[in-house]
């Protein structure tokens, strides 16, 4: 049986307690869990909507907020500094870091080494 690889976007159990986080829920009026829901629900639309630069064309903040269905998500993002806006798009800074394909990739490999030294049985 053949497996393909789903999607996926990068969260670290650190996501959490980031103070940006926190600033898209003092944004929104919302707590930090359902803020931490908004951010994780905006990356995994993000992940199939940006260019390998790092930017969205046509993604203004009324459309993404129509299609998250979260009103000022995107300024709130903007405000956690997550999120460039310029009117015909919006881009991601340092997008290379967590959504890239090399990013990607070293989080696969790490993941990989991972399984085998537990299975090696290797502190």
């Amino acid at each position: 049986m053949s497996r393909t690889a789903e999607p996926y976007i990068k969260v670290t159990c650190s996501l959490p307690g980031k103070s940006e986080v926190q600033v898209v829920a003092d944004e929104l009026g919302i707590n930090d869990d359902e803020a931490l829901g908004l951010v994780v629900r905006f990356f995994i639309w993000l992940d199939s909507q940006m260019n390998e630069q790092g930017y969205v064309d046509h993604a203004t903040p009324e459309r993404i907020s129509r299609q998250l269905h979260r009103p000022g998500l995107v300024e709130a993002l903007v405000k956690a500094g997550w999120v460039m806006e310029d009117g015909a798009g919006i881009m991601i800074p340092n997008h290379n870091r967590h959504m890239g394909v090399a990013a990607k990739k070293r989080m696969y490999e790490t993941e990989r080494k991972r399984l085998q030294r537990k299975r090696d049985n290797v502190p």
